[in-house]
């Protein structure tokens, strides 16, 4: 048993060790057309992109979620159950889309 807990442990930390050597290989690396594209244009990390979120009287943000795109996508809620939903891209520092869905109205 505790030949068992020696061997699990050595591997446990033999691959937190690999992990860690090759995440930090793999971040450096950047494509080819990323590279010729910042030699163009200015890098935008320099300028942090700010989301100004057009909020309603009432609205709350209850979700903010990241796409594969690059986008966010940020969920408000107001007091009557409407819920918007805001697609912002930050590399262009603008929402890009809006879906309004309105609280089922009452009888």
């Amino acid at each position: 048993m505790g030949l068992m807990i020696i061997i699990g442990a050595t591997a446990l930390v033999g691959v937190i060790i690999y992990r860690v050597v090759h995440q930090s290989a793999v971040s450096t690396e950047r494509p080819a057309a990323t590279m010729m594209q910042s030699a163009v244009e200015p890098s935008s990390l320099s300028s942090v992109a700010r989301l100004k979120v057009p909020r309603l009287p009432g609205e709350h943000v209850i979700m903010v979620s990241a796409r594969q795109d690059g986008a966010f996508a940020v969920m408000l809620k107001d007091e009557q159950g409407g819920v918007r939903i805001l697609l912002w891209s930050p590399e262009q520092a603008r929402i890009i889309a809006e879906l309004t869905l309105t609280a089922p109205s009452s009888p």
